[in-house]
């Protein structure tokens, strides 16, 4: 056993990496993380106080009274705290970020944006099997996937941000040279401007785009489903049934009238060396033998998730990769055993999002139409329920609202409102069992008094926390003396299509026929065509702007327009704005005075509080789709973007949770070297890969930005939220290639740009190591005294502090050769070997970067680390899950 040594050269604490503070509150405060500029003015208001709330901060000023008030901030950058006190002495605490207005902007940029994509790539159009039987292709409506063969394990995911024409793959084939041809096909509901083209995969991975047959030297017939048979024959798959083309020209048809053939509709075909044939079809996959005997494997007899065969494959040793409609991968073992993989990327129930709920703790609850409904919690664990698990009326589930104590309302279609509680309790209301006026519900809001505003086709209708219902209606007097608590309401109709609080007591009410505003002392404005400047009565959705106004769409194709408190309007689309599509489904204040825009074909778009437009779509972003359904605050900074058939995006700029002044200043930078290189003959590179990856995530999540952090890495492709997709982290080298030291060179000349930090410069290398050297590529090593000389440079330069890990053999050999004044050099062994375990992708610096999440500092991480290593050490007993270096 190698023993683990450290030599901090340094007197000072790590005070940037110290347990993140988190603060126990009974209320819960929106916005959860306000962003305000120094001076500024944010909306905070408190759900579900008992009695009225009492605020106090720090350092700004709390204007007005009751559950929803003004903040005004300090005239200065800060961190203050803000808190609200109810009646019942349950706390709630916020902490307010105040920051110049360009650092606010700044916060937003897009070279800081990090996507998280969740879909379900269960429906699979074609499977293909690589001429040297390592790589499993599978084509889904989501994109390219490539997989190990024999694990079944995902490797990476293209998709039409990597050069695909759109991500719905129809076809894949060999182009003989042991790569694949690549047929993409647009879902011209979803992508209106897409087109249908072909990619090339070389079979060392490199991508050529064609547009078309002709451009990529095809001829049409490439594109027909035919088969050899291995004996000079051909099959040919048909719309009515299978047709056998034998070496003599002979013909055998097989379909439902001649062979009992269960379906002539086959979907894919695939011949076996026994002179048999698999066949998938709608109803199941059947094996046809070469006497005309078929046997059929469907859900009934097998373990297919669904009867859809799409796709079909051999594996080369007896077994069969079976690609499944809705249903994922499934693999057929040579002795019959199976293996789904269905669960791909999550368990999101389906790729259609319509609506998106915080539930207050960081996690999300999401309506996948006809799905029920799913929760994703903080901890990344799911939760799914539907009528199967949960006994719901329906699956349909249109709309949700947190109650404010871990429950949450459900707002359906056509069975009414039901009610979860957090101990799973569960009580629907309808228009048989209460005064619900209709059993369609089209929107629902907090009262902030613990009740619940509810928008129906049939009117407004207010549930208090004590029970009792009130209903707004426009109805005569003589209709309305029909219905019991039933007020007339100066409601332009009773179709309510949205609501959103007014933070003042009041709420805003969209309808099909004008904007309501019902104030907190009953009073009633109305805003339509005939007295404002609304150019369509139709009001679709509602985002309050923070400051006494709204946000809102006014129908199909017309995009969004604001109103403010004093009642000025301005409508924005594509002919006066940059509004990139005017079908606008979603809108959400970013809480810093600007808006969230989610369109349909347009992608998301943020119109920040300057005027300045940014754009995130398929092109310029992972983001999985342009059809945007739905947006949410994740409570932290970040949005949750539910998409129609593209599945759940997650947005984030900074996950970190700024709890110290230094994080409001770009005082911050790190280096990760991703060493050894990615060549087939070095062991370690994958293990290299994620932990550099994992190494970029926990900086991410402590604060750092994308611009604070120059990753090296001869890998272009880096997936550091596991989404599947290139996160687009990596800086140098560009072009990719094996690395240099000019490269290490230019990472210190990077940071020398950042100036004075608050903290110090965090380098992480990890790879292969010798005597006072380090490997960055095969042939290619960096020398102690060369590091050292760009180490006394760097700091010589500008006075920063410098922490190095490094995770390497014989790295002990490093500790003394670069040792210096206000430096810490840590290592993960002495002069020996370093151990990683390959099967898990662990080693020291693993460890102490999982340390370091959890919230130790660096002492306390280094020391975690080390009792893991050597449990880690303890169980390692053969070479294959133990590297030494070279």
């Amino acid at each position: 056993m190698k023993r683990l040594s450290i030599l901090i050269a340094l007197s000072f604490m790590f005070s940037a990496f110290t347990a993140t503070i988190a603060y126990s509150a009974n209320l819960f405060i929106d916005p959860a993380s306000p962003l305000v500029q120094v001076g500024g003015e944010i909306t905070l208001t408190v759900t579900n106080p008992i009695g009225e709330a009492k605020w106090s901060a720090f350092e700004g000023e709390i204007e007005k009274t009751g559950n929803s008030v003004i903040y005004k901030a300090p005239d200065r950058v800060a961190i203050d705290a803000v808190t609200a006190k109810d009646s019942a002495g349950n706390i709630g605490t916020v902490a307010v970020v105040v920051q110049e207005k360009e650092k606010i902007d700044e916060r937003f940029s897009k070279e800081n944006a990090n996507w998280e994509v969740f879909t379900n790539t269960t429906e699979i159009g074609k499977i293909l099997l690589s001429d040297d039987k390592k790589i499993l292709w599978v084509g889904t409506t989501g994109g390219l996937e490539e997989r190990d063969a024999i694990t079944g394990l995902r490797k990476r995911l293209l998709t039409k941000h990597d050069g695909l024409h759109n991500n719905n793959v129809n076809s894949i084939k060999p182009d003989g040279a042991g790569g694949i041809w690549v047929f993409t096909a647009p879902n011209i509901e979803l992508e209106q401007d897409a087109e249908a083209g072909i990619v090339n995969i070389s079979s060392d991975g490199d991508l050529k785009i064609y547009d078309n047959f002709e451009s990529a030297g095809l001829s049409d017939y490439f594109f027909r489903d035919e088969y050899p048979d291995g004996n000079g024959g051909f099959w040919y798959i048909t719309d009515n049934g299978l047709k056998h083309i034998l070496s003599d020209g002979s013909e055998i048809i097989y379909d439902t009238a001649n062979l009992n053939l269960p379906d002539n509709r086959i979907w894919s075909l695939e011949p076996d060396v026994n002179g048999c044939v698999w066949l998938g079809t709608r109803i199941g996959l059947v094996l046809l033998s070469s006497d005309g005997d078929f046997d059929i494997y469907d859900t009934t007899n097998s373990k297919l998730s669904s009867n859809f065969i799409t796709s079909i494959e051999l594996d080369g040793i007896g077994g069969l990769w079976v690609g499944i409609h809705g249903g994922g991968l499934a693999y057929l073992s040579s002795n019959g055993d199976w293996k789904n993989y269905d669960d791909n990327r999550s368990e999101l129930p389906n790729n259609n999002i319509r609506s998106l709920e915080p539930d207050g703790n960081g996690g999300i609850w999401i309506g996948a139409w006809g799905e029920g409904l799913a929760h994703f919690k903080k901890d990344g664990s799911w939760q799914v329920f539907n009528k199967e698990n949960l006994e719901l009326p329906t699956n349909n589930v249109t709309l949700f609202l947190s109650d404010g104590y871990e429950g949450i309302w459900i707002g359906t279609y056509s069975a009414g409102l039901i009610h979860i509680e957090s101990n799973g309790n569960k009580k629907i209301y309808d228009i048989n069992n209460s005064d619900l006026p209709s059993n369609q519900i089209h929107a629902l809001e907090s009262d902030g008094n613990r009740g619940l505003w509810i928008g129906t086709d049939a009117g407004l209708a207010h549930l208090s926390s004590n029970g009792r219902w009130k209903i707004y209606s426009w109805l005569d007097d003589w209709l309305s003396s029909l219905f019991d608590d039933t007020t007339i309401a100066e409601l332009p109709s009773d179709n309510i299509t949205s609501l959103k609080s007014d933070n003042s007591g009041g709420i805003w009410v969209g309808t099909d026929e004008g904007l309501a505003h019902l104030l907190s002392d009953q009073s009633w404005k109305i805003y339509d065509t005939s007295n404002s400047g609304l150019t369509s009565n139709y009001i679709d959705e509602l985002e309050s702007d923070g400051r006494g106004g709204v946000w809102f769409t006014t129908g199909m194709d017309s995009g969004f327009a604001h109103l403010s408190s004093e009642g000025s309007y301005k409508e924005y689309c594509e002919d006066n704005s940059d509004l990139p599509s005017d079908r606008v489904n979603a809108l959400k204040s970013d809480n810093s005075g600007g808006v969230w825009i989610g369109t349909g074909f347009g992608g998301l778009a943020h119109m920040l509080s300057n005027g300045k437009w940014e754009f995130y779509n398929t092109d310029n972003s992972t983001l999985s789709g342009n059809y945007i359904e739905c947006l949410e605050s994740d409570q932290s900074g970040g949005l949750w973007v539910g998409t129609g058939f593209s599945g759940l995006a997650h947005l984030t700029f900074s996950s970190g949770q700024i709890q110290d002044e230094q994080y409001l200043k770009n005082g911050r930078a790190a280096i990760i070297i991703a060493g050894g290189g990615n060549t087939d003959d070095n062991a370690l590179w994958d293990s290299t890969a994620k932990i550099s990856n994992y190494t970029y995530k926990m900086l991410n999540k402590r604060g750092f930005l994308n611009t604070d952090i120059h990753y090296i890495s001869p890998q272009p492709f880096a997936d550091f939220n596991g989404d599947g997709l290139d996160d687009k982290i990596v800086d140098s080298p560009n072009p990719a290639r094996q690395l240099q030291l000019s490269d290490i060179q230019a990472a210190f000349d990077w940071a020398k740009t950042k100036g004075a930090l608050n903290q110090p410069l965090y380098i992480f290398f990890t790879d292969h190591g010798g005597n006072e050297q380090l490997q960055l590529a095969k042939g290619v090593y960096i020398e102690a005294s060369e590091l050292k000389t760009m180490l006394d440079d760097y700091q010589k330069t500008t006075g920063n502090k410098v922490v190095f890990v490094i995770d390497a053999c014989h790295s002990g050999t490093m500790v003394k050769a670069l040792a210096g004044g206000n430096r810490a050099v840590i290592s993960s062994t002495d002069d020996g070997l370093a151990y990683f375990d390959r099967t898990e992708d662990q080693s020291f610096t693993y460890f102490m970067i999982n340390a370091l999440f959890k919230g130790m500092d660096f002492v306390e991480a280094f020391h975690d680390a080390a009792s893991r290593q050597k449990k880690l050490l303890g169980r390692l007993s053969d070479y294959q899950k133990v590297c030494g270096c070279f």
